[in-house]
């Protein structure tokens, strides 16, 4: 009796903290929804809700991808590159997401900026491991109505961005 009790305890308790998470995740979502509105101020979201969005963001997870449009339209300064850097890291996980967003008209979403390496502080290890997966992610990306901005993001990838960052020529691989 004792050990059904516990696991129903565990259970409920797992219950409740998913379905806390899922509420503020939601909470999140609406406030991203209302900073990204055309008469919303510049940068409106707080710094702790903008550092909860990149997380999801560097995880690649396609309904917060799809906030990133309109938001980067409300972005500009930190926020902006913060957003292109996040979204690099998204690319690693969620090609196809990340492509599907990306605007040359954008600098914040152009495949320039999000597939050219945007990061500062990234050690050449870690570098060369993002290069790789990226590479092979995104060779594994079969979207038809993707396949150009796929080119140009291996091309932007493999060639010179990558070279600045690591000292590696990635152009022949």
């Amino acid at each position: 009796m004792k050990k059904v009790l516990l696991s129903t305890l565990v259970l409920c308790f797992a219950t409740m903290s998913l379905n806390t998470a899922q509420a503020k995740d939601r909470d999140l979502k609406a406030r991203i929804e209302a900073a990204s509105a055309p008469t919303a101020p510049l940068n409106s979201l707080s710094a702790a809700d903008f550092d909860a969005f990149s997380q999801h963001l560097k995880k690649g997870k396609l309904s917060w991808v799809s906030e990133v449009p309109a938001f980067a339209k409300r972005s500009d300064g930190d926020y902006a590159q913060a957003l292109t850097i996040s979204l690099a890291w998204g690319l690693e996980h969620n090609p196809e997401a990340v492509l599907e967003i990306l605007d040359d008209s954008s600098p914040t979403l152009s495949v320039n900026h999000v597939c050219g390496l945007p990061f500062s502080d990234i050690s050449v290890p870690k570098a060369d491991d993002y290069i790789k997966k990226t590479r092979e992610g995104l060779q594994r990306l079969t979207t038809t109505t993707l396949q150009d901005k796929k080119a140009s993001c291996l091309k932007v990838l493999n060639g010179s961005a990558g070279m600045s960052v690591t000292g590696r020529d990635y152009s022949q691989k």
